[in-house]
């Protein structure tokens, strides 16, 4: 078992980690254990989840697994009373799932348009509702909502209408919850990443970067992706949990409605 006795300032406190199967959502999980939340994980991959949640105990926090479509309200609510019976209450949301297709405008149909906008924003504003509600984050009057957006909702990216439209979309919804809840005692914020080393990631940069002209070798389309970053790097998804990690501490207590930018040129 890690030794938490340098990082507990989560103990005590409840996640649900919404797209917590693998990559960027799976580090937060594992950050926000580490920083002793007990932690319960979603996703459609139920025995990715459970993975997941061995590696949760070892490190000592508790940790459920809850198969569920953010597209369906049902599962939504079944999601969120699970999370309730087990631990008794959602301190901290962290929504991130999220899909991506690269298409011109021209040529995204009405199917990718709404899974997009489906599971990237209707999703996320149908899990807020359910948390502040069955998760008695309003009741509390205490909580901290996290979205993973994208740089894409701040710029235009080529071959990406739906997907930065869909981020757009969350960062006024982030914008709009931290007016309403600020009141409450409930914060709201996100997170915008640029690129981060993941598999769908490297999907995006090998079908962008032929609008790009970027390489045609993988390991040389990271090289080139490096310049898009201040820093030359080529950040991986614990990068992205640190910044989660503080925006659900107390230190963020002071910040909402924001969008923090990471691995990202300057925007």
């Amino acid at each position: 078992m890690a030794d938490l006795s340098k990082r507990c300032g989560l103990k005590g406190q409840v996640a649900l980690v919404v797209g917590a199967s693998r990559g960027i959502g799976k580090a937060i999980a594992l950050r926000l254990a580490q920083d002793g939340a007990d932690v319960a994980l979603a996703a459609r991959t139920i025995a990715a989840l459970e993975e997941v949640c061995i590696e949760i105990r070892d490190i000592g926090p508790r940790a459920l697994a809850i198969e569920a479509d953010v597209c369906n309200q049902a599962d939504v609510e079944t999601m969120v009373a699970r999370t309730v019976e087990a631990f008794g209450h959602v301190d901290i949301l962290v929504y991130n799932s999220g899909v991506l297709w690269v298409a011109p405008v021209a040529e995204t149909s009405d199917e990718i348009w709404e899974k997009t906008l489906g599971v990237n924003l209707v999703g996320a504003a149908r899990t807020v509702r359910e948390v502040l509600g069955r998760g008695r984050m309003l009741e509390r009057q205490q909580g901290r909502i996290i979205f993973v957006a994208s740089e894409a909702g701040k710029v235009g990216e080529l071959g990406l209408g739906a997907y930065a439209a869909s981020k757009h979309g969350m960062l006024g919804l982030i914008r709009c919850l931290g007016l309403e809840l600020g009141p409450e005692g409930i914060t709201a914020n996100a997170v915008c990443p640029g690129l981060i080393h993941t598999e769908m990631a490297e999907n995006v940069i090998r079908d962008v970067g032929k609008m790009y002209g970027a390489p045609d070798n993988n390991a040389a389309r990271l090289e080139w992706a490096k310049d898009f970053d201040p820093q030359k790097r080529v950040a991986v998804p614990e990068d992205a949990a640190a910044v989660v990690a503080y925006l659900a501490s107390d230190d963020a207590g002071a910040m909402t409605g924001q969008a923090l930018n990471m691995a990202t040129k300057i925007v």
